[in-house]
């Protein structure tokens, strides 16, 4: 179907107020995108660019609870990295389904322990490294950044203080899984944890909640990514 077409659609459909606020939100979309594509070209890396599960190298029985490869906006991160006021040096920062490693490369920025990558597809994992080896930032502060290839639900949480990233990588019994991993943590450790959402997932939200955490909406100014509106949540366990 043609952009005209789709336009016409529209406006016997929904009228030229919707046709606005659509054109509106996809012109925002596409100025985000051409930032974050500033950044790689920046920082020569290759973070940018969606691309579908089918597509993706991973098993295909796990491709029905997993979502499309997408990379976190920069603008959004970095706000989101902003919310905490945390002693970095003790915490380790973990990503699940990190793809290309964009986050990992921004969360270098603060002074993290460590940071680490848990992404199942071999060629996004391997992009990751190839990042890591380019990441050349003035602003670098953590240069212990580290990509683990593996199914998230394989990956055992670190016993040290936590801040867990996740831009809904999965969703159904890989996710609840993750998140009763963090019950035990929490449970057996009395460490802090600190997990940033991002997505509207709503199921995933609800599951996170069930931890019982402190909460805090993060307010975005960039609320878009290349493909859609999402929300940022911070869910905290300071002990």
């Amino acid at each position: 179907m043609n952009y005209l077409k789709k336009i016409r659609i529209v406006v016997r459909e929904r009228g030229w107020k919707e046709l606005f606020i659509r054109s509106w939100n996809h012109l925002k979309r596409k100025i985000l995108t051409c930032g974050d594509l500033m950044f790689d070209i920046r920082y020569g890396v290759n973070t940018c660019g969606e691309k579908s599960i089918l597509d993706l190298d991973i098993d295909d029985s796990l491709k029905s609870s997993s979502s499309n490869y997408e990379p976190s906006p920069v603008k959004v991160i970095r706000t989101m990295l902003e919310m905490l006021s945390i002693n970095h040096p003790e915490f380790t920062f973990i990503d699940f389904g990190s793809g290309k490693g964009r986050v990992l490369l921004l969360a270098s920025e603060y002074s993290y322990k460590k940071t680490i990558g848990v992404e199942l597809s071999p060629s996004l994992h391997k992009t990751t490294q190839d990042n890591i080896r380019r990441w050349k930032s003035p602003s670098q502060r953590c240069f212990d950044i580290e990509s683990q290839n593996m199914n998230a639900i394989e990956f055992e949480l670190p016993v040290e203080p936590l801040v867990l990233f996740f831009f809904t990588p999965f969703w159904g019994p890989v996710f609840a899984k993750i998140v009763n991993k963090i019950r035990i943590h929490l449970r057996n450790n009395k460490l802090p944890i600190y997990i940033l959402y991002y997505g509207r997932k709503q199921e995933n939200i609800d599951k996170i909640r069930e931890l019982n955490l402190d909460y805090e909406r993060i307010n975005l100014k960039y609320t878009f990514s290349a493909t859609g509106k999402f929300e940022a949540h911070l869910f905290f366990s300071s002990v």
